[in-house]
């Protein structure tokens, strides 16, 4: 294993097969190009400056690089957990999703954020809530779309002679 530190990745196609090679150098070498080797479903490239983990190529004397490490953001996941995170051009975080170990979901972006329990609730950083039964709690006001006509569900009560009768009738 060999650690380098990246310079720049490209895109390029090798036999008919996209590929990303990683140019990197080493504090003791002149730069290498190293083909990325991720998982199927990952598409994720380093920054310049982040820290390439190498491992032994298909071809002898050759490394391929199978992980980055990004020197300025510190890891929040516990053992067992996963997280992944978007990055500016500057190495700054600007959205993430975390699988926590106690089963929730929690995502984040520079606007708000998101959550779905273990229990089955979903909530917004707005104070919308869906609890495990389907019930919604928000401190905004519903609008319902029937037949392209909207009917607002609103707190307000109905006056009458004998006293509030409750919310009024949708549509009405």
């Amino acid at each position: 294993m060999a650690l380098f530190h990246v310079i720049r990745t490209e895109r390029a196609t090798e036999d008919d097969v996209p590929v990303v090679n990683i140019i990197a150098e080493s504090t003791d070498d002149d730069p290498q190009t190293l083909e990325l080797a991720l998982p199927p479903g990952v598409d994720a490239l380093p920054l310049p400056g982040d820290v390439v983990v190498t491992a032994p190529g298909g071809s002898t004397g050759t490394e391929q690089a199978v992980g980055f490490i990004d020197p300025k953001n510190e890891g929040k996941a516990a053992e067992g957990e996963h997280r992944a995170f978007g990055r500016n051009a500057s190495g700054a975080i600007v959205n993430d999703w975390h699988l926590k170990g106690d089963g929730t979901i929690r995502g984040s972006n520079g606007g708000g954020w998101f959550e779905f329990g273990a229990d089955g609730s979903f909530k917004l950083s707005s104070g919308y809530e869906v609890d495990p039964q389907g019930n919604v709690k928000t401190p905004g006001e519903v609008t319902a779309m029937s037949d392209s006509t909207p009917v607002t569900v609103s707190k307000h009560m109905t006056p009458s002679p004998f006293g509030p009768l409750g919310p009024p009738t949708p549509g009405t």
